[in-house]
């Protein structure tokens, strides 16, 4: 009977493999899959889309002294800039309900949970004024908001110099 034997070179290549497959899927433990990592980048987009709704709801009011009846109002509006009132992966749009004169409701279906959010970066979401406003779970997830009324301060105007003129 032959007895194998390994070389030194072999041992070192196998133990190289092994812990290139142990940090990489230590690497993917951490990360999350690439699924996972899909579903926090749409859900960070739902809420960037539902604050630059919040925004335009502001700037809607302001020109309108009203709330609009839908979002493509909103977002038919020139003056009024707003990114998205569609959901990024499904194309349905957010759900809206005005709830006052001021007041009204946005809904959206997050696939992950908002408050443990972090993605392969080790970024984290950011909500408005380091707030847990924009924190939800996994689902449909509602949010009754104000509008923010914001009466503008004039700025007043200092006059540009006239330039001196030139002499010959």
């Amino acid at each position: 009977m032959m007895k194998k034997t390994f070389s030194g070179s072999f041992i070192l290549a196998a133990i190289v493999t092994v812990c290139v497959i142990v940090v990489a899927g230590y690497g993917l433990f951490l990360a999350g899959s690439p699924t996972q990592e899909r579903m926090r980048r749409m859900d960070a987009q739902r809420l960037n889309d539902l604050q630059s709704i919040t925004y335009a709801m502001d700037q809607y009011y302001a020109l309108k002294s009203q709330l609009p009846a839908t979002l493509d109002e909103l977002q038919g509006q020139r003056e009024v800039y707003v990114s998205s009132i569609r959901d990024p992966e499904t194309q349905a749009p957010y759900e809206y309900r005005k709830a006052g004169t001021v007041a009204y409701e946005l809904c959206a279906t997050f696939a992950t949970t908002g408050d443990q959010q972090q993605f392969s970066d080790g970024s984290r979401p950011v909500y408005p004024n380091g707030g847990s406003f924009w924190q939800h779970g996994v689902g449909r997830t509602c949010y009754a908001v104000d509008v923010h009324l914001q009466t503008p301060t004039p700025t007043p105007v200092k006059p540009m110099p006239l330039p001196s003129p030139i002499v010959d």
